[in-house]
């Protein structure tokens, strides 16, 4: 054997040998971290178990961990699960509380956007709609209005194609049947009513921009228009009992009109805000909505603000409502069509969400606080209220 071969063979027994100490040293660091890791979580499930006991005893919540955690949950099972199980304590702590502040989910339960479980407060009585045979001929409702205790007034803005063609008041029954129908001379976007027999209407195209009077006659089925009052860029309209109220794009005051459409006087407002969406309270306050803020305001009628409800519940909000008892309904659009409906109570502050839905436009509530009705793009749907004040 030359030099070569020997030094050749020395160098490769040599780096057998250090990475066989490499592997060794490595297994040992690996042992080291897990027995490390092991010591860390059997004091951690100790301290656990000590802080819950503490905490019983202290009368915050009821004894849940012990010494025999795995025993006593996997013996009371049922479901087949393997007993003397490990059972993490942060994890069972966590489930624990979570349990105590939910229920069971159940019918009538739903399951809102922040993951847990909300008990719904209406009931969804029936949902409708009056597409015609086509499938490219559809509604797209922008509002809804109650008239009496059995018929509701909606304002469609037809399209076909993805072009508008064809603007309408919709009179419907509650159970979804069409009582009656009236042309509009431009894009409908806000409805309220006056009396049971006539409702007021923004427009917003030319040359009826502004608002239009109409007349309902219910026994006959029969709808026509009665006078139309020139504005310019009208959104919200609202009825105080004496007086009609509207709101304009980019202005800098609310519009205070007669039921016959008489100029009265203006209500200043903050500069660069657009109400779009206006409600009457019982008190005599007014609920602006400005969705460009996301935002809801209450003022007087003076225009001084006196609430301003501007928190996470309200999610690109576009519709709004108040009931007898000054309860405040908001319809959130939401993102990507997932909209909900919110109240309020008389003092801004947020009380629940009622319900889940897609494709919210508009929102009422009857007279007597029991019934609300939301406008989707292309239905019409119908949920009764726990009344009651809240």
């Amino acid at each position: 054997m030359n030099k070569l071969d020997s030094r050749t063979s020395r160098d490769e027994a040599y780096g057998r040998k250090l990475r066989s100490s490499k592997v060794k040293m490595k297994r040992g660091e690996n042992e080291l971290i897990l027995a490390k890791a092991q010591k860390v979580h059997s004091t951690t499930r100790k301290n656990s178990a000590v802080a819950v006991e503490n905490k019983s005893r202290k009368g915050r919540i009821k004894p849940i961990l012990t010494r025999k955690t795995s025993k006593q949950i996997t013996s009371d099972r049922s479901d087949g699960t393997k007993k003397n199980r490990k059972v993490n304590p942060r994890n069972e702590l966590k489930t624990a509380k979570l349990n105590q502040k939910m229920k069971t989910p159940s019918r009538g339960r739903i399951k809102p956007e922040n993951g847990t479980n909300t008990k719904m407060n209406v009931e969804h009585i029936r949902t409708f709609s009056c597409e015609e045979s086509d499938d490219q001929e559809r509604t797209r409702f922008t509002d809804v209005v109650f008239v009496d205790k059995d018929h509701i007034l909606a304002l469609d803005d037809k399209f076909f194609m993805w072009q508008a063609y064809g603007y309408r008041a919709c009179l419907f029954r509650l159970d979804g049947t069409l009582v009656a129908e009236l042309p509009l001379p431009g894009y409908p976007w806000s409805v309220v009513m006056l009396h049971p027999m006539t409702a007021v209407i923004t427009i917003r195209d030319k040359p009826s921009k502004g608002l239009l009077w109409v007349s309902i006659d219910v026994p006959n089925k029969s709808m026509e228009v009665v006078k139309n009052k020139v504005f310019e860029d009208t959104f919200g309209v609202t009825f105080d009992g004496r007086n009609i109220i509207a709101s304009h794009f980019e202005k800098e005051y609310l519009t205070v009109l007669t039921e016959d459409g008489e100029d009265v006087s203006k209500i200043p407002i903050e500069r660069g805000r657009i109400f779009r969406c206006l409600s009457m309270g019982k008190n005599g306050n007014l609920l602006c909505l400005d969705n460009l803020r996301q935002t809801v305001a209450v003022i007087d009628q003076r225009g001084k603000n006196l609430i301003s409800l501007s928190t996470y519940h309200l999610r690109k909000p576009s519709a709004l409502a108040i009931d007898l008892h000054n309860n405040i309904y908001v319809g959130n659009t939401g993102d990507l069509g997932v909209s909900n409906v919110v109240q309020f109570d008389t003092n801004g502050k947020y009380v629940k969400t009622l319900c889940h839905l897609e494709d919210l436009r508009g929102l009422a509530v009857s007279r007597d606080s029991d019934l609300l009705a939301i406008s989707h793009e292309h239905s019409i749907s119908i949920y009764k209220l726990k009344t009651g004040r809240r």
